[in-house]
């Protein structure tokens, strides 16, 4: 879980959360991953009845002559019957329910891998967000100092008005990007809240500090990796060996349940002309053995054997999936990070020292506030889209650690 990102808490913020952190809230508060785990709750249910047997009937039979010819005849008999499997139906759909039960806690983890790859992309989308923010404050800061120097200057008319309205104007600019930067970093929050099982409008701080940049692992490594991490290969692995169990059962089924049944008989008859007959009483048994001649449940085996195949088909192509997913995530985290290591080496520092030089030469009198603008913006553009890469290359990681599984 980010093992390689190592965030050491702010001394004054106490309340702030680590990427960590916010992911174990998230596991435990997430709306929809709560009602996912239910899912669970309803296989297991659904093994429970695969167990079941069927119901005994009891079988009442009472007929007489009373509303014909009334001689007295009659016939009554009270029983119980039950149908038993006899090519262990019962067992087979237990197979196919446990199966069922470890599909739906593969399905939870997929869901679980997802939902920290959301919160990994907000969280690093907050932290791009507040560092922008600190960024143009830093310019606004400069750019104050630089009016109030402009308007001494305008005073001893050493300099012109554009000059003091061009510096009003680059700070009204820069205070206009922040605005529209707070309004995103709002909307952020409000989706991380969301992630996190909470109100939208709850206040929420996280960690700032920027997290190291290490080494890749060689990409080799890591598609080996996804392919024994992912659980929706495992899900795929599961739904291979529940359409073998279906077909199984569907075997099974081509022989229905044996009716057994058991009872007592008492019947009365008159013959014309003979003395009075007593009741008779009597045991029976019967057997009803279903013949699997006109239906032998081919269908159902052919749907099943075909489900079988599927499958087998679907998990080479999910996991030729995987490996793609895996080695376009890895080349964009490689390209961002080199990207990344040559604007902190190269432009970012010189962007720094030649507005600092500006900053200087302006308040020598060596040159005019407009080439202490281009300056500052030179640096600003450099700055944003330093960020702009760096926010680029933690969503990229985070498609990464979610295509190996590693969150």
């Amino acid at each position: 879980m980010f093992l390689f990102l190592i965030i050491a808490p702010a001394a004054n913020a106490e309340d702030a959360l680590l990427l960590n952190q916010l992911i174990e809230i998230a596991l435990q508060n997430n709306k929809a991953l709560k009602a996912a785990k239910h899912n669970v709750d309803i296989a297991k249910a659904r093994l429970m009845q695969a167990g079941q047997y069927p119901n005994p009937r009891l079988n009442l039979l009472n007929s007489d002559d009373s509303l014909l010819t009334n001689e007295g005849e009659y016939a009554r008999s009270v029983g119980i019957s039950q149908e038993f499997p006899v090519a262990g139906r019962i067992g087979n759909q237990e197979n196919v329910a446990q199966i069922d039960i470890e599909i739906a806690s593969a399905e939870i983890k997929d869901a679980e891998r997802k939902l920290k790859g959301e919160v990994a992309s907000v969280f690093y989308t907050l932290l791009i967000l507040n560092y922008r923010i600190e960024k143009i404050d830093a310019f606004m800061i400069v750019n104050e100092k630089l009016i109030r120097v402009t308007r001494k200057r305008y005073q001893a008319a050493e300099v012109s008005e554009l000059d003091v309205n061009a510096a009003q104007l680059e700070y009204e600019r820069l205070l206009q990007e922040k605005n529209l930067l707070e309004n995103q970093r709002i909307t952020q929050i409000a989706k991380l809240n969301e992630l996190l099982g909470r109100n939208p409008s709850c206040s929420l701080a996280i960690e700032k500090k920027r997290p190291k940049i290490f080494a890749l692992a060689n990409l080799d490594e890591k598609t080996d990796l996804s392919l024994k991490l992912r659980p929706d290969l495992q899900i795929s692995q599961l739904t291979i060996n529940r359409a073998r169990a279906d077909n199984e059962l569907a075997e099974a089924q081509k022989w229905e349940d044996w009716k057994v049944g058991v009872g007592v008989e008492r019947d009365k008859i008159v013959v014309t002309g003979a003395p009075p007959q007593k009741p008779d009483n009597k045991i029976a048994l019967n057997l009803s053995i279903p013949l699997p001649l006109l239906n032998s449940n081919q269908g159902r085996i052919q749907e099943t054997a075909a489900r079988h195949s599927q499958a087998l088909s679907k998990i080479e192509a999910l996991k030729l999936a995987i490996q793609t997913e895996v080695k376009n995530a890895y080349s964009e985290v490689q390209g961002l990070k080199n990207i990344l290591e040559r604007s902190d080496n190269n432009s970012i520092v010189l962007s720094e020292k030649n507005a600092l030089l500006a900053q200087q030469a302006y308040h020598n009198g060596q040159i005019s506030f407009l080439e202490v603008v281009q300056a500052q913006r030179q640096q600003n553009d450099l700055q944003s889209l330093y960020l702009n890469t760096l926010d680029q290359y933690f969503q990229a990681f985070v498609k990464l650690q979610t295509a190996v599984g590693e969150l």
